[in-house]
């Protein structure tokens, strides 16, 4: 169930769809010898979308994803009766999108503009864009992971380098002193100012966790 909670003109559109295998050529008439199946599908699908106008200036939307709904949300949803308290939008704007879900006690960071002063609870700042999920077990401890949507593909020289991922190094602030659980080769942890400055090699789309005590 997809619940958008903002107020946008949303298109729909549900149809049957005729294709062909990604392995056929409509042009020569054959099956590539990799390909299996049979050559025509169907199906129906929907797609959704929101209609922004043209040259939309601070457009913006905010839905959720229940994948396990029952007949009773459906049908709130559909009377604008669904209520959830779970989460708290903690911020939404062209620098990040953070979120607080309440009964797993984590924030969901989505980092989107660089080495700027966030001004929400735990990070301060991070030094490239980057998916941060942060659960705050008690105040002396918490657990932190970390993914860098950016696979890069761009060598020590600068030129691109299709299909092989080089590492690369995120700073990630921490407000407060923390110090690593267990050693890891992967991060290097320093303390200024009173917060600890995170060094994490990030490489291949790979999540790294992280423990952190006071």
């Amino acid at each position: 169930m997809y619940h958008l909670i903002t107020d946008n003109n949303i298109s729909l559109k549900l149809d049957h769809q005729y294709s062909y295998h990604n392995k056929y050529s409509i042009n020569t008439g054959k099956m590539n010898p990799k390909g299996n199946g049979v050559k025509e599908t169907e199906g129906d699908y929907a797609v959704a979308w929101i209609n922004h106008g043209i040259a939309p200036k601070n457009a913006n939307y905010q839905y959720v994803i229940y994948p396990f709904s029952d007949q009773k949300s459906i049908q709130q949803v559909k009377t604008g009766n669904f209520k959830d308290a779970s989460y708290t939008v903690i911020k939404a704007d062209s620098l990040a999108h953070i979120v607080f879900d309440k009964p797993s006690q984590t924030y969901g960071y989505s980092i989107l503009k660089t080495d700027q002063n966030l001004n929400v609870p735990y990070i301060k700042e991070v030094s490239n864009p980057a998916l941060i999920m942060l659960q705050v077990n008690n105040e002396n401890f918490i657990n932190l992971s970390i993914v860098d949507p950016d696979l890069n593909f761009i060598d020590d020289l600068g030129k691109p380098s299709p299909g092989q991922s080089y590492p690369k190094e995120i700073e990630i602030t921490v407000l407060g002193t923390w110090n690593i659980k267990e050693n890891e080769s992967s991060v290097r942890v320093k303390h200024k100012n009173g917060n600890t400055l995170l060094s994490i090699e990030v490489q291949d789309g790979e999540t790294y966790y992280y423990e952190f005590l006071k």
